[in-house]
């Protein structure tokens, strides 16, 4: 019946493994061939460049390569598209990332000189206002929206960006929907073009794309969704369940289709997944079941801490590629923040692995940098460029003129500095606390660290004048955490720091293990690590979610009912990848605290 649809709206709730995609190519073929719809008049919108060209693939390889020239596109492609077609965005081009940082910086130091503000443009703090910015655009509310610094920042940035003919994907959206809203003729012209469109993964749709489809559809209507309620995880991009829960409110002739088989899981992977999901109250219900009723493996297994756990996991990773060679394995985890123990042991191991999002390494932080860098003076690694990163952290009113040698010599300070005789106990006791930093073990050393030279009353002081929201204090925080723990498993400053320097060069040579695996052995597929976000729309035969502890799974940042059933639509979306094996880890500390398995594993395994 879906397949066969013609005109006017219809919404298919397509589950897990449901065979959605092979619906959207069979009703392609119905309109093209049984209906003799025009194929240039078909438009089908995905929502990322991989799932538009493998729907084009499987089309074309269904037509037996026969041409049909059917638009796919992702959203960001089809209203580029459009906007192309205005004459004042016809010359735009697309920024790249490293454009907007350089912007940004350069903005920003303009505006702290004109209005005299006083803090630091990290690289942490240039990522986190590009991030306020796409959600600004996206229409999603955050507090620090409202900081007057960020309003000034946000207008000028804009301002900017247009003066250069410069545009983001965040723009494209929004100005597409004003020109459809200004300029009638080309509505009109794009409504002609596409009187048929078919949007898959239609849960992720948001505010702003749907009120451009909306637009597109008026009057025909001829709008074919597919998508599951139940797998709508991108709330940060301002994508919510509710458009497609209402679906029939904004086309009252629409038809509703449920994919109740899962072709994909194992009978009770289905079920368990079917236990868990039941918890929400904001969905469709619906009732799917396995077509295979075979009984796949869920284990459920806890470790004391993360490093042991990317161990025992490392151990049956070995123990899978050894007995199933050919068995395609993903290892899942809510965020990235705690893979330099896994990566690690993969890399030691020589297994070959892809990564599918960006790790963002806790190393790379200021935080973590400062800890680093000062671990590295009370060792034997005196560094001018270490001691400028550090000599004022907590303040010390020293210059990076007192030093001109590459080495660091407090003689060559003291004398710079000698006609300035309060200058002299505090270059004194910074020498001395390396000293005595040097003396003790990590855990002493970092203790001292904090509390004896200062650096947590400092922290404290700069994240507070910073103006850093709640959630940026206590990942702050859960950095200094991860070195205590550290710490405490390294006695040594040198293995600690031997540690930390082979998870960066590990970190380093991700792309490179991304590279070996495009020559691949088939039969010996690599193992593929996401993010639970990452993973949507992907299969494995075997499948490890990792650190499904409270906190993390759900995400500690959930708070509201509707934060937290999103984050179990995120966890069922990780475990419905699963075909024949389900493992979830949890571990009893996390940052050195007691740490609590995930409420949704009760739910799961009831």
């Amino acid at each position: 019946m879906a397949i066969e649809h013609l005109d006017g709206p219809m919404q298919v709730l397509a589950g897990p493994g449901s065979g959605k995609t092979f619906v959207i190519i069979e009703r392609l073929m119905y309109l093209i061939k049984e209906r003799q719809i025009p194929p240039e008049h078909i438009l089908v919108i995905t929502f990322t460049n991989a799932a538009a060209q493998e729907m084009k693939t499987r089309f074309e390889k269904r037509c037996s390569h026969q041409f049909y020239p059917v638009f796919f596109g992702t959203f960001h492609s089809v209203f580029y598209h459009i906007l192309k077609q205005h004459p004042i965005y016809n010359s735009c081009t697309l920024m790249k990332y490293s454009e907007k940082i350089y912007m940004v910086e350069m903005i920003a130091e303009a505006m702290m000189k004109e209005n005299s503000y006083d803090f630091t443009i990290s690289g942490e703090w240039k990522h986190e206002f590009l991030k306020l910015v796409s959600l600004k655009k996206n229409m999603v509310c955050s507090e620090q929206m409202n900081d007057p610094f960020f309003i000034s920042l946000y207008k000028n940035y804009t301002e900017q960006c247009l003066a250069n003919h410069k545009i983001d994907f965040d723009d494209m959206l929004n100005l597409c929907y004003e020109i459809l809203k200004e300029n009638q003729a080309l509505l009109l012209e794009c409504k002609e073009r596409f009187r048929y469109i078919l949007i898959d993964e239609f849960q992720d749709i948001n505010d702003i794309q749907f009120h451009i489809i909306r637009m597109l559809t008026k009057n025909h209507e001829n709008v074919f969704v597919v998508g599951d309620d139940d797998q709508s995880i991108y709330s940060f991009r301002g994508s919510m369940p509710d458009i497609m829960l209402n679906f029939a409110v904004y086309y009252p002739q629409a038809k509703q289709i449920i994919l109740e088989e899962n072709y994909r899981s194992a009978a009770n992977i289905v079920s368990h997944a079917k236990c868990l999901i039941s918890h929400n109250t904001i969905r469709y219900q619906k009732e799917y079941h396995a077509v295979k009723q075979l009984t796949g493996k869920i284990v459920v297994k806890h470790t004391s801490t993360i490093q042991k756990e990317a161990k025992e996991l490392m151990h049956e990773i070995i123990s899978q590629k050894l007995n199933h060679p050919q068995a395609k394995i993903a290892v899942i985890y809510r965020t990235t923040r705690h893979t330099p123990s896994l990566l690690k042991e993969l890399y030691e191991h020589h297994i070959e692995f892809i990564c599918k999002d960006h790790i963002q390494s806790i190393y790379q932080t200021d935080t973590a940098s400062d800890l680093i860098t000062y671990f590295k003076l009370c060792s034997c690694h005196k560094k001018r460029v270490d001691l400028i990163k550090i000599m004022n952290k907590p303040k010390r009113y020293l210059s990076r003129k007192s030093m001109s040698k590459e080495e660091v010599s407090f003689e060559e300070i003291l004398l710079y500095y000698h006609h300035k005789p309060y200058m002299m106990p505090i270059i004194k006791k910074l020498k001395y606390d390396l000293d005595r930093m040097s003396e003790l073990d990590s855990y002493g050393a970092l203790k001292y660290l904090l509390k004896c030279i200062g650096y947590e009353k400092y922290l404290k002081e700069s994240l507070a004048n910073a103006g850093k929201s709640k959630d940026q204090i206590e990942e702050t925080w859960s950095i200094v955490e991860h070195f205590k723990e550290l710490a405490g498993t390294y006695q040594r400053i040198d293995e600690l720091l031997n540690y930390i320097e082979a998870c960066q060069r590990m970190e380093e040579g991700v792309s490179k293990y991304k590279n070996r695996t495009e020559t691949s052995d088939e039969h010996d597929p690599p193992i593929l690590l996401s993010t639970l976000h990452g993973i949507k729309g992907m299969e494995f035969d075997i499948v490890y979610i990792i650190h499904v502890n409270q906190g993390e799974i759900p995400h500690k940042k959930a708070k509201t009912c509707m934060e937290l059933e999103e984050e179990r639509r995120l966890f069922y979306v990780g475990i419905t990848r699963a075909k024949e094996e389900l493992h979830l880890f949890y571990v009893d500390e996390l940052f050195g605290k007691p740490a609590l398995p995930s409420n949704f594993l009760k739910e799961l395994l009831k």
